[in-house]
């Protein structure tokens, strides 16, 4: 897009968005990342995973990034009907330009282009900003998580599908992972659809890589499942398919004789056998604006929804 000049508190940028093949403000992006969060976009971008559902919003001084926050839609599946929301992601403002209001000017110009578009509005916040997003009206709303204890019969081998681990470097794996991502169907409360982009985000794609080593197949009945165990306790992160699918078929396949406990980052919509507990994450604090779902129902968005 077009560059534009604005001025905040009496000072003049160049505002800038929806660019990402505009190669000189990716590397700025890209560079910016880097320096605050670890990490690069541009693995993701080359592998042709980044959508046009995730759009960077950015301020420069002449040709340095000084400030930026990314506008992601998604649309989620909640008791038979779909909510499309807008997540703010990568907030961040170089050291030297904070106190300015760079960050408030973007926040405030990505809700009046979305805002209208959309159900609700959310992020995760860090530790030190809880104080921050109030300010637009954004309020901090609890998720919870689903705990099963295991018994004997969860984990008797007469209960367990066929399962593989998949290696995102093959592509057929890639393939299979793409179809079920783009084709699954409400699985939980709250299921994000046609969420493929932000699952190869953290599935070897880019250099958020995190659950690259999680990806399970269930052939039989075409599913997969984002899940990790240590020492004893299966953690469920998200599970995808074009049917629903049972999940404790999934938890008794992925289950050994040491497993206690399931853990589902997400919550089933039948919750028998499932206690709830309160989910809380350092550095990672909901805030939601434009609904009360968070705080009329049990909800928890998967990681797979996270930027």
């Amino acid at each position: 897009m077009p560059t534009r000049f604005v001025t905040i508190q009496n000072k003049v940028y160049q505002f800038d968005y929806d660019y990402k093949n505009t190669d000189f403000r990716r590397e700025a992006l890209n560079r910016m990342t880097k320096e605050t969060w670890e990490f690069s976009f541009e693995r993701w971008y080359q592998n042709g995973f980044w959508p046009d559902s995730c759009v960077p919003y950015s301020l420069f001084d002449l040709q340095k990034m000084v400030s930026h926050v990314t506008a992601t839609t998604f649309t989620f599946a909640l008791e038979g009907k779909t909510r499309k929301a807008l997540q703010l992601g990568t907030v961040m403002t170089d050291p030297d330009y904070r106190g300015r209001g760079l960050s408030r000017w973007l926040i405030d110009r990505v809700l009046e282009d979305f805002e209208q578009q959309v159900d609700f509005v959310f992020l995760y916040a860090n530790d030190s900003v809880l104080d921050f997003y109030p300010k637009f009206g954004f309020k901090r709303a609890p998720e919870f998580f689903a705990v099963a204890e295991l018994t004997g019969k969860d984990r008797i081998a007469a209960n367990k599908a066929d399962v593989r681990k998949l290696d995102v470097t093959q592509q057929q794996d890639q393939q299979i992972l793409m179809r079920v991502a783009s084709q699954t169907t409400a699985q939980y409360r709250m299921t994000p659809l046609q969420n493929q982009s932000m699952l190869f985000l953290y599935s070897g794609f880019s250099e958020l890589s995190f659950l690259e080593n999680s990806l399970y197949y269930f052939p039989e009945m075409d599913a997969v499942a984002i899940a990790s165990v240590k020492e004893d306790t299966l953690a469920v992160y998200d599970v995808l398919s074009p049917k629903k699918v049972p999940l404790d078929h999934i938890i008794s396949s992925l289950s050994d004789s040491q497993t206690k406990r399931a853990e589902l980052y997400f919550l089933p919509e039948e919750l028998s056998g499932f206690s709830v507990f309160p989910l809380e994450q350092k550095d990672s604090t909901l805030f939601v604006r434009g609904t009360d779902l968070f705080f009329t129902k049990q909800l928890c968005l998967p990681v797979t929804s996270h930027t």
